[in-house]
């Protein structure tokens, strides 16, 4: 129970900003910030189907945080 405590607000945090990042990255793939896809060597036609499946990841992986925060918030009470 205590190492719960402790680990989940940790992995809520990480995983948030690990997220976060992840839609970052498909939002600059989408709109070609800082020339990323020559970078990358991508396809135009392969742009949507990379930017839908990782804002979906990132979503998920958000929503997996929140779960983890408010489980350790209940834990803390």
């Amino acid at each position: 129970m205590a190492l719960k405590r402790k680990v989940y607000p940790i992995l809520g945090v990480l995983q948030t900003l690990v997220g976060a990042s992840i839609i970052l990255l498909s939002y600059s793939l989408y709109f070609n910030l800082l020339n990323i896809r020559s970078l990358l060597n991508l396809s135009e036609e392969s742009i949507t189907f990379y930017f839908v499946i990782l804002t979906f990841i990132g979503l998920i992986m958000i929503a997996n945080a929140i779960f983890l925060l408010l489980q350790w918030l209940k834990y803390k009470i």
